[in-house]
């Protein structure tokens, strides 16, 4: 599911839309426009009225906090602030850099409200797993007395698998053999069960546009302190390689609309999950997944 709100615009967040537009239009025979390169260029349909709304700051901020910490509201404020207040230089000399000006605050308006959270369901559980809520548990508390097997230990006299460090890296695993089979069989009995219950299989990409993992929910942005979240392309700086299959189908219904009457509509995909990801546990981290 793409990761963005609804669009809602007040007639004051219209007039400053249409100024930026009107603005933007200026020069536009001398330079080329540039197509899309992230999501914030495509001017997705975020609620402004609500986030920029004051009395919401403090129901926005705890949403913030209890879903890992990442946008800050009150940035997004003083950016508006300065939009509002912003005066076009009526020096000829002056238009091109008013404008580049201009255009830089409304994209680092969006680019900050990309990484404000969704709205959390009232009945969704806060905090660690304590206060989690148990639908199922598998297996049951009749065999949880005995030590579930790994998959590497069930396969290990079996010689079908073998672990290419030195070309794939540390955490690789190739499956030989028994081991291969044993994997398609796994799938093809999944989505034989998913179908079953309507859901259409499509084929999905592993490499996809960067505005659509955004769309997603991943964050671009990376310091020091966090490791990647996935995958660039070297020469495609616009492109990167799926984290998940939900990706791949996000990408395929882009830009689609559905009739009332054709929902829900179901999909099924399969796909590689291409992951940097560091697991906090040791046991975890070696596993097959």
């Amino acid at each position: 599911m793409l990761r963005h709100y609804f669009i809602k615009f007040s007639s004051t967040t219209i007039n400053r839309l249409a100024s930026y537009r009107c603005l933007s239009s200026e020069g536009c025979c001398k330079v080329q426009r540039q197509k899309p390169t992230s999501l914030a260029d495509e001017r997705p349909d975020l609620n402004f009225d609500y986030l920029l709304d004051s009395e919401n700051l403090q129901e926005i901020e705890q949403n913030i906090k209890n879903r890992k910490g990442i946008g800050n509201i009150r940035k997004i404020h003083e950016i508006w602030n300065s939009i509002e207040s912003f005066k076009h230089n009526s020096d000829q000399s002056s238009t091109e850099f008013s404008m580049n000006e201009y255009k830089d605050l409304w994209r680092e308006l969006y680019d900050e409200a990309l990484l404000i959270p969704n709205k959390s369901d009232p009945e969704v559980p806060i905090g660690d797993e304590s206060h989690t809520k148990i639908v199922t548990e598998n297996p049951g508390p009749q065999l949880k007395a005995e030590k579930p097997k790994t998959a590497e230990d069930i396969v290990k006299g079996w010689r079908a698998m073998s672990y290419p460090r030195r070309s794939a890296g540390s955490r690789s695993y190739t499956l030989i053999g028994p081991t291969a089979n044993l994997q398609t069989a796994l799938f093809s009995f999944a989505k034989d069960i998913v179908r079953e219950k309507g859901f259409e299989e499509i084929e999905v990409s592993d490499i996809l546009p960067k505005k659509i993992t955004q769309g997603c929910g991943v964050n671009v942005r990376t310091d020091a302190a966090s490791h990647a979240m996935q995958y660039e392309v070297t020469d495609f700086p616009k492109m990167c390689l799926s984290g998940t299959a939900e990706m791949g189908i996000a990408d395929k219904l882009a830009n689609r609309t559905f009739k009332e009457s054709e929902l829900p509509k179901l999909f099924l995909a399969e796909s590689r999950c291409f992951r940097p990801e560091i697991s906090k546990s040791a046991s975890e981290a070696m596993c097959i997944m």
